[in-house]
């Protein structure tokens, strides 16, 4: 096994017990940094080429962004396993997965021993995502959110940030395609959902990580007066349906938008004013605890 370890994180202890740990079950594991030359995505890629058998992605949601397409870059029918060490501040897809993000220890015994479950990937024009693609008002909340309060607040520091983005109310015109139609709208927010959470709140509690569908959420142009309603959607989605936020599920989307949209696949900054988003079925070999519940 080897933990492709974000650089920023390698100073902390508990990840070296963790390891010993691990090792001490007779287990071998070796640990690669990611560097200025050498990034997440690139370690990944070596080790799916050298033939390691388990990959784990230590870091946040972007460190398992970079992992997964470096996976994906070296195999299109991947077969090294993939597993999750969360050390970022929201972890969502770690969550999404069910893996606790305080169990360093835990998170790698894991990945060295569950059976492998072959899980969706999803794609956005040619970059890979395993948790989501949020646009509009959410993306902008990932941009502004800093890294000082990432460290203290962990996955609050992005409700935080996209509750004050709320208050000023911006809507994109776009062109929403998917197999049920085309709608052309003022879009404030849209989550196209591999995963259950985004920004460090769980939004789409019907997603599976194995049932070849994206979870699409979008919210229309709004004021400040339906911003109470529109809040008390995200607070209650994991309980009943939203009555403001759409809520649907496709196989694919494609977004036009006239100028550029900001856009946010786990995490990841990229531009652009068209998307195609489509569903990878059963794609990756993946670490999971309890894969009937999330899959």
């Amino acid at each position: 096994m080897r933990v492709i370890l974000n650089g920023g994180k390698a100073s902390e202890n508990h990840i070296e017990t963790a390891v010993e740990a691990v090792r001490r079950r007779g287990h071998t594991i070796d640990v690669r940094t990611t560097s200025r030359t050498d990034g997440a995505e690139d370690l990944s890629r070596q080790a799916a080429e050298e033939g390691i058998d388990v990959v784990v992605a230590g870091g946040g949601d972007g460190t398992v962004n970079e992992v997964a397409n470096g996976l994906m870059a070296a195999s299109a029918e991947p077969e090294v396993t993939m597993g999750v060490l969360p050390l970022g501040s929201a972890n969502d897809f770690a969550r999404s997965c069910g893996i606790p993000p305080r169990d360093p220890g835990g998170a790698l015994l894991l990945a060295a021993s569950a059976e492998p479950t072959r899980i969706d990937v999803g794609r956005v024009n040619q970059r890979y995502f395993l948790n989501s693609v949020i646009g509009g008002l959410g993306a902008k909340a990932t941009f502004r959110t800093s890294e000082w309060s990432k460290r203290w607040l962990g996955g609050a520091a992005y409700r935080i940030t996209g509750t004050l983005g709320a208050l000023r109310p911006v809507a994109y015109p776009v062109l929403v395609r998917t197999s049920d139609g085309v709608e052309r709208a003022p879009l404030s927010f849209i989550a196209v959902m591999n995963g259950r959470w985004a920004g460090g709140t769980r939004i789409a509690s019907r997603a599976k990580l194995r049932d070849g569908m994206l979870d699409l959420l979008s919210v229309p142009a709004y004021s400040l007066g339906d911003l109470p309603a529109l809040l008390s959607d995200f607070r209650a989605l994991p309980r009943r349906s939203p009555s403001f936020v759409r809520y649907e599920q496709r196989e694919w989307v494609e977004i036009e938008a006239p100028g550029e949209l900001p856009i946010s696949p786990d995490g990841e900054r990229i531009c652009g004013s068209t998307l195609r988003i489509d569903i990878l079925k059963q794609r990756l070999p993946f670490a999971l605890p309890t894969a009937e519940a999330v899959c």
